[in-house]
């Protein structure tokens, strides 16, 4: 499924159900949307186009789109039955490229304004693109978005970007993730997104400025917190905004929490796959820790190392709850709800 791993994203198919999975391959943990259609091929070698039969893309959407691939080096594009653009994935992440060895500058403002001519996207993914922050006023046309997915975003350093995400009420997925070098952030200004129901955040949003935001949220059932600098005390703070979580996973950063915020995790009414993303050795305590997972009546898998998946804590854990399994990395939590 490698090759697979960036989304041909949502077929335009009606009453269709997509199943959402998702694999962590190389440096990008990416949506893989599973639909009925089969890519069209297309001039560029970055472009991969999903087209219902017998539609022709919209003449205008079809040149951005283009335009678009020709600085990236990997591009797919879904086009509705009546030849609008839906959604589309811009990545210039060298792991991902279709153009090797080639390499391509990525997505300007100005070519990134020419989306403009959409009606009405709903899904776009961005991974390491050199917009400004100011290029995303453009979201704000698209008040449909139901996935929103960046990486690898810098800016002014700010990350005031994040505000044009509000005013998307139909928004369900959203990731900021691998935000490297990006010390600002806004996530305590984004609103409720009352059909939310994956979050990803990351680096200087993975942070007790993320708790407002949580609070507004808390239909929330699927929430991944990387490089986190949070507390125990936060960590708490988090689970009673998020009642309704099924999977948490959690992946440390310096000074944080530790083993004993699993009394809080344990607490969720609803959880039934827990993370241990990135945990160390010394993480993995039995006593005030991973036994309080013992007591989840619905934890059903973990997400951890094989190494660690033998580690005595561990054991200890798989000897009270015999049918736990481990997931590796891939989302067990699937939203059926997101249909055509």
């Amino acid at each position: 499924m490698h090759s697979a791993c960036l989304p041909s994203p949502a077929s335009p198919v009606k009453q269709e159900t997509l199943m959402i999975c998702r694999f962590t391959i190389g440096l990008s943990a990416c949506l893989l949307l599973f639909t009925a259609w089969q890519p069209v091929a297309a001039a560029d070698q970055s472009l991969e186009e999903v087209i219902p039969k017998g539609v022709t893309p919209d003449p205008a959407q079809r040149e951005v789109v283009e335009a678009l691939a020709a600085r990236v080096s990997r591009c797919n594009a879904v086009y509705d039955e009546q030849g609008n653009l839906t959604a589309i994935l811009l990545c210039n992440h060298n792991a991902f490229s279709r153009v090797k060895p080639e390499t391509r500058p990525g997505v300007d403002d100005a070519t990134f304004a020419q989306l403009s001519v959409v009606p009405s996207l709903r899904q776009m993914q961005l991974l390491k693109q050199p917009l400004s922050d100011d290029a995303f006023a453009i979201l704000q046309q698209w008040p449909d978005l139901e996935i929103f997915c960046i990486e690898g975003h810098k800016g002014d350093n700010t990350g005031r970007f994040m505000r044009f995400i509000n005013g998307h009420p139909k928004l369900k997925w959203l990731e900021l993730k691998h935000l490297f070098g990006l010390d600002g952030t806004t996530v305590d200004e984004l609103e409720a997104f009352p059909q939310l129901v994956r979050l990803e955040l990351d680096n200087a949003s993975a942070t007790d400025r993320a708790l407002p935001f949580l609070q507004r949220n808390p239909q929330i059932r699927d929430f991944e917190l990387h490089r986190s600098t949070m507390s125990n005390e936060e960590i708490a703070e988090l689970v009673d905004s998020l009642p309704n979580l099924e999977r948490l996973a959690l992946k440390p950063k310096g000074k944080c929490f530790d083993h004993r915020c699993l009394a809080d995790v344990a607490s969720l009414p609803k959880l039934k796959v827990f993370g241990f993303h990135h945990w160390k050795d010394k993480m993995f305590v039995w006593e005030d820790g991973i036994e309080h997972l013992a007591d989840a009546p619905h934890l059903t898998h973990v997400e951890c190392p094989k190494k660690m998946w033998d580690d005595e804590a561990m054991k200890k854990l798989r000897a009270a709850k015999p049918d736990l399994e481990n997931a590796g990395k891939n989302i067990i939590v699937e939203f059926d709800d997101l249909s055509r």
